[in-house]
């Protein structure tokens, strides 16, 4: 596959050259989503653990890291169903992310996938003013379904725009999370 890049004052736009339109993806992404949830019977584990294969399957992530993913993706679903504390999964996030980096030769999808997880769990100072600290976990599940969907659809533009799809898919996941609750 061959791309077109512009150079818009300092912003590398990367532009597949094919004939595949916005609409077409939208559709493409519906029908995969369908099948998805069809598929798993709804169970948002198993939607996670079937994305991450398909990505894996795609070599845009390790063996080690669809572990580690799959980790994160129990832990958010835990403290979402408020089965854990929110603090301690998200410490228990970090360290799994920080593992990631420290590592070094993480894909770029695991590391979007990762710390699109960490940056799901608020974080503010206790109403009470007493120097502590409030974890919350958004309490859907679209964000972190929403990441690795959009890492797949991504994944036709190669490894970058697996890890911008992934970003992008968890941003409109957050958002559909935050129209539902």
């Amino acid at each position: 596959m061959s791309f077109i890049t512009f150079d818009l004052g300092g912003i590398m736009e990367l532009q597949p050259s094919i004939g595949v339109g916005a609409g077409d993806l939208q559709h493409a992404v519906r029908a995969e989503t369908a099948r998805i949830l069809r598929e798993t019977k709804g169970d948002a584990l198993a939607q996670s653990k079937l994305l991450l294969g398909r990505i894996r399957d795609l070599d845009l992530i390790t063996e080690a890291e669809v572990d580690s993913l799959y980790r994160l993706a129990e832990i958010e679903h835990e403290a979402a169903a408020e089965r854990t504390d929110a603090g301690r999964a998200y410490l228990e996030s970090r360290a799994i992310y920080n593992d990631l980096l420290a590592r070094g030769g993480a894909s770029p999808v695991a590391l979007v996938l990762a710390s699109s997880s960490v940056g799901s769990y608020t974080i503010t100072g206790s109403p009470d003013r007493s120097g502590g600290v409030v974890f919350k976990k958004n309490t859907g599940a679209w964000e972190s379904r929403g990441q690795k969907i959009g890492a797949l659809v991504g994944a036709n533009w190669g490894p970058a725009g697996a890890a911008i799809g992934g970003a992008i898919g968890g941003a409109v996941g957050a958002a559909v999370d935050g129209c539902l609750d």
